[in-house]
């Protein structure tokens, strides 16, 4: 993979820690009722969308005045995107009756506070992956792969030129490589744990995903291996760069024995931006302005900010 300029650049950032600017927050900005994790926010930074550890659903609050809103009340896991105009949530449940697993796809409108069934699916499926060079999202289930195009005022058609471009479906066993308009797969090499959480950069050139495991991996629309980058999880793309922040393991020898929040340009260089030392910082997210970064720390309802000068 090449990244010219851009990686030469945070090479020289990344010579000290000090000079990526880092200020931290002491005290929580944020405390919710349970533990967040999955941590997402829409690109006009007003709504947080998360799960939770001690039960399940699919959360919202309102960044303003901290108003929680129940999305659902399903399974979702990792299974859930912001719409490119920040003004829906889509993501995918799971249901299970009398031994049966049924899916759903889902929207949730903020304004009006409404969800909106888009795809009943018998049987388990994918994860919700959203590709932004085709604007659509794709799900993997029993009987095949559905295709939905997203549909929002002001959107952009795709363009044509690049139908034809590789793109993804995360699983949770892998990360399929899909071509040929989809009608053939290929899955990325990695460790084979399975995939625990994904993003996909806002251009749609990379993947980076962490496995069951604790490895990271990015790879291209062309790569048919994943490239370890690091150990940890969580990994989150900055809003315009090919900057990855994450939660990188501190390692006992060969054991993680916590995480703190890491930065990567993809290159050679890579720097703890936290030194917790007891605590584990997970869930780092980027707020819209690629400025600040949002975290919270495991097994409480916190979450931190931290503001970054890249």
């Amino acid at each position: 993979m090449r990244f010219g300029t851009l990686a030469f650049l945070l090479a020289l950032a990344f010579q000290a820690t000090t000079s990526l600017g880092v200020v931290q927050d002491r005290e929580p900005w944020m405390r919710l009722a349970n533990d967040p994790q999955q941590i997402k926010m829409n690109k006009t930074g007003t709504y947080l969308a998360y799960v939770e550890s001690t039960r399940p659903g699919l959360f919202m609050v309102n960044v303003k005045d901290q108003n929680v809103y129940k999305v659902s009340d399903k399974k979702v896991g990792a299974a859930f995107f912001w719409s490119p105009d920040g003004h829906r949530l889509f993501y995918r449940e799971m249901n299970q009756r009398i031994g049966k697993v049924n899916s759903e796809v889902k929207v949730y409108d903020t304004g009006l506070h409404k969800n909106v069934s888009i795809n009943k699916m018998e049987g388990p499926s994918s994860f919700l992956t959203y590709d932004p060079r085709h604007q659509g999202m794709r799900i993997l289930h029993a009987t095949g792969i559905k295709h939905n195009q997203l549909k929002y005022p002001g959107k952009r058609a795709p363009a044509k030129d690049k139908a034809d471009v590789n793109s993804w479906l995360a699983t949770p066993v892998g990360i399929l490589q899909l071509s040929a308009d989809g009608k053939a797969m290929h899955r990325i090499e990695d460790d084979k744990s399975g995939v625990s959480s994904f993003d996909i950069s806002s251009d749609g050139k990379y993947i980076a995903w962490a496995t069951t495991n604790g490895t990271i991996y990015v790879a291209d629309t062309d790569a048919k291996v994943g490239t370890k980058i690091d150990r940890g999880f969580d990994p989150a793309w900055h809003p315009t760069k090919h900057v990855l922040i994450y939660a990188g393991a501190r390692l006992l020898g060969n054991v993680a024995a916590g995480f703190d929040i890491k930065i990567s340009d993809l290159a050679e260089n890579q720097t703890f931006l936290t030194d917790s030392k007891f605590s584990n910082e997970r869930w780092p997210i980027w707020q819209p302005d690629g400025k600040t970064i949002i975290y919270t720390k495991q097994r409480t309802t916190d979450l931190y900010k931290m503001a970054l000068n890249l």
